[in-house]
């Protein structure tokens, strides 16, 4: 699965970039990423629906690095 992000270029204009691929089979469809705060060179991401509460850990080159289920929480579209 592709991971997009958008940069915003000198004049404010978007651009879009293909910046690198995650490769665990389990996400099927991300739906956000953010860079982990305790663990250096760890982005979290989840998917978009028909999933239950599980965050995936990957490293910076899209290696799949494990999931965590958020216990008490709900997954909702």
């Amino acid at each position: 699965m592709a991971v997009i992000l958008l940069l915003l270029a000198l004049q404010s204009l978007p651009r879009v970039a293909l910046t690198g691929t995650l490769h665990s089979p389990r996400v099927k469809e991300s739906s956000g990423i953010a860079v982990s705060r305790a663990h250096p060179g760890v982005l979290w991401t989840h998917n978009d629906s028909g999933d239950d509460a599980y965050v995936y850990a990957t490293d910076l080159a899209g290696v799949d690095l494990g999931f965590v289920r958020i216990c008490g929480a709900r997954a909702v579209d």
